[in-house]
């Protein structure tokens, strides 16, 4: 009896050991590194960490290539979502996914026509629009002041703000995040929010109402940030943005869209000169620092439209003067917005009705769209034309403006401005 006790208990021994080891086996193997496991297991490992956003730095590192092979990130198939559902993920270029939201940029310049289609676009239900986001770091920059943040903090930007393009690009993700929290006082304090912004007029509203401090900023920011994080589309217009700073961030964001906004830039500066934000002895400058900023965006425009056709497109502000209506709803689509029958009267009304001593010198309503898009022919002399001519002539053959060679054409409204661009795929 007692044999059969021994034998029971050796057996039971040799039968506990060689368990412990085959689960210490798989205990250890399940700890080793992704580039150790299996080839057959590595990308559900890794995917699987993937969907709970772990992956740690050193084995997104060891594991990029076959990311890259297997799980490709197509912008086209990511669903719109709001930023606080989004994990934060690798894409195929190395870039980080930091928001699929659905965000459209108006990129233009000063006295281009940027206020009416900003005015046309920020109706749509749900829609946060941010008039000038970058207006009050400009002023701040031009008088040589700090920028204030509601932690108190405070930061220099410099005498010209665009030369400080880590400042600009990350306030710049601030507001296509939602970060409002993270903003200057100043750019949340912003008047351009109560005059031109339906959806910020709450929070300037607000903010108004109270002593206007920092601590009332906190206070009223939660509406703005409700407002932004809940919008199906948040839409931006800047005249204070280099191209090349939106293409630093266009992959991050892959359901955004950009409208390059142009005009002639022969009605730009006469326009500039008529709201006396230049002088008639600046034109030779101003002609010349203008239009090689517009050949520098269009080369970030280009770029960023041959990697993706339908997220950029260039808008000629003559072209919307000119057909209103169908220009307004080939810019809808293009952000696959419904053209509402109230927008269309609503169009109608602002394109033609006489203008209002409240539009001022940045409102909306013009006398006839139209006519205020080619007065410059009649209010240049052609010294002056010829003379903007020099330095941008060649952004002309780009975007289809013709030349005149005397004043009399150029006072001839029978002649065209415009003739049919080289590259119409990119043109709304």
């Amino acid at each position: 009896m007692r044999h059969h006790h021994r034998l029971f208990a050796t057996v039971c021994c040799v039968t506990f050991t060689v368990l412990f080891v085959c689960l210490y086996d798989v205990y250890v193997n399940d700890l080793r590194s992704p580039s150790q496991w299996p080839a057959s297991l590595r990308l559900d490992k890794h995917q699987r960490k993937f969907n709970k956003t772990e992956v740690k730095s050193k084995s997104y590192e060891s594991t990029n290539k076959t990311i890259r092979a297997q799980r490709h990130l197509s912008a086209n198939n990511l669903k719109r979502r709001t930023s606080t559902e989004i994990p934060i993920i690798p894409t195929t270029s190395g870039f980080v996914v930091r928001s699929r939201a659905h965000i459209v940029i108006i990129a233009s310049y000063m006295r281009s026509g940027s206020t009416l289609t900003g005015h046309l676009m920020q109706h749509f239900p749900k829609t946060f629009y941010v008039y000038e986001p970058f207006h009050a770091l400009h002023i701040r920059s031009r008088e040589g002041k700090t920028v204030t943040y509601l932690n108190g903090t405070q930061k220099a930007v410099g005498a010209n703000v665009l030369d400080n393009r880590q400042l600009m690009r990350d306030e710049l993700m601030k507001w296509l995040d939602c970060r409002l929290e993270e903003l200057d006082a100043y750019s949340l304090a912003d008047k351009f929010h109560l005059e031109f912004s339906t959806s910020m007029r709450k929070f300037a509203k607000c903010w108004q109402e109270k002593r206007k401090t920092i601590k009332s900023l906190r206070n009223c920011l939660p509406v703005a940030k409700k407002l932004c994080e809940e919008a199906t589309t948040r839409l931006f217009k800047f005249i204070r943005i280099p191209l090349d700073l939106i293409e630093s961030v266009f992959e991050e964001y892959p359901n955004l869209q950009v409208i390059h906004l142009l005009r002639d830039p022969r009605a730009v500066l006469r326009s500039q000169v008529k709201v006396k934000k230049i002088t008639w002895a600046q034109i030779p400058q101003k002609a010349r620092e203008h239009c090689t900023r517009i050949s520098d965006d269009l080369a970030s425009t280009f770029t960023m439209h041959n990697q993706y056709p339908d997220r950029v497109k260039i808008l000629l502000y003559e072209r919307l003067a000119e057909n209103p209506l169908d220009v307004s709803s080939k810019m809808y689509t293009f952000i696959n917005k419904p053209m509402y029958k109230t927008l269309v009267k609503y169009i109608e009304k602002i394109t033609k009705q006489r203008a209002s001593a409240a539009s001022g010198s940045f409102g909306v309503l013009s006398v006839n769209s139209t006519r205020t898009a080619y007065s410059w022919r009649d209010e240049l002399n052609i010294t002056s034309i010829q003379t903007i001519d020099t330095y941008c002539g060649e952004i002309y053959s780009k975007l289809g403006y013709l030349k005149f060679s005397n004043e009399k054409d150029a006072k001839d409204h029978n002649l065209p401005t415009l003739r049919a661009p080289d590259f119409n795929d990119i043109f709304i």
